[in-house]
């Protein structure tokens, strides 16, 4: 199920681009974490990234972030500081389970419904990673607007 009307909106964001294959994912994960903690900063919500390309080559551009508690930080480590991240005007398609399996279906889940209400894509799509210890689901969202 495709729902309307979403957004990102997060105080105080870092964030690190990375060129990585899709198999050496986790690794840019834990590589971005890493860099994080140990320029001193608190996580303060959910990780997210964007994908910046379409992986034909298997090779991802992702740019990772994560909110965190620190009201400024002056930059190290290849870490970009945002004081506010906002996109809103987005749809959005929610999974928990088989990561792969899911993600293929949750694109194409999105497409279609951008197809059949005449909407066009305006930002990378952007995988949120939620939950709790109990429960961890992921949210596909992708920016978007009237087709003119």
């Amino acid at each position: 199920m495709v729902i309307e009307d979403e957004k990102i909106a997060y105080k105080n964001v870092v964030s690190q681009s990375y060129w990585v294959h899709y198999t050496d994912f986790d690794k840019a994960l834990k590589d971005f974490i890493n860099n994080v903690l140990s320029e001193g900063l608190t996580l303060a919500g959910n990780l997210f990234y964007s994908l910046n390309n379409v992986p034909i080559d298997e090779n991802m551009h992702v740019e990772i972030f994560v909110p965190v508690r620190e009201e400024w930080y002056s930059g190290g480590s290849g870490l970009t500081f945002r004081s506010y991240f906002l996109i809103d005007q987005m749809i959005m398609s929610r999974y928990t389970g088989d990561y792969q399996k899911l993600t293929e279906f949750a694109y194409a889940e999105i497409l279609r419904h951008m197809d059949e209400e005449n909407l066009e894509q305006i930002t990378p799509f952007f995988h949120e990673l939620a939950g709790d210890r109990s429960l961890q689901y992921t949210q596909l969202k992708v920016g978007v607007r009237e087709k003119i």
